[in-house]
């Protein structure tokens, strides 16, 4: 064999060596475990509100047609009916938009 082959790693290099080892795993199996419990929550959040305004938007809109039809079914011309329910969407609308605002500083 060729004595002139690498040394061996002293007893501290090794612990050294690892002790980096042992920390690095740890870390990575900390963060990997918080990532994914994040990502799981972040998800489900994500899909129950989408749902939410899916079902909202549903909601809205057939509560609508439906105001608009019963204008109609009590003699209102239909153009006038569906003017009217668009007319007081935009006004609710607005009316939620200012008032959940969020507040600056200025005025």
């Amino acid at each position: 064999m060729d004595e002139r082959s690498e040394p061996k790693p002293s007893m501290v290099e090794e612990l050294l060596t690892r002790t980096r080892q042992f920390l690095a795993g740890v870390i990575a199996d900390y963060t990997k475990r918080h990532v994914d419990e994040l990502l799981r929550w972040i998800l489900g959040r994500a899909a129950r509100y989408a749902l939410s305004t899916a079902l909202f938007i549903m909601a809205a809109a057939f509560l609508l047609l439906g105001g608009a039809k019963s204008l109609i079914v009590s003699g209102l011309p239909p153009h006038l009916a569906y003017l009217a329910i668009g007319a007081i969407s935009l006004l609710a609308g607005l009316v939620a938009l200012k008032c959940c605002a969020p507040a600056t500083g200025r005025e």
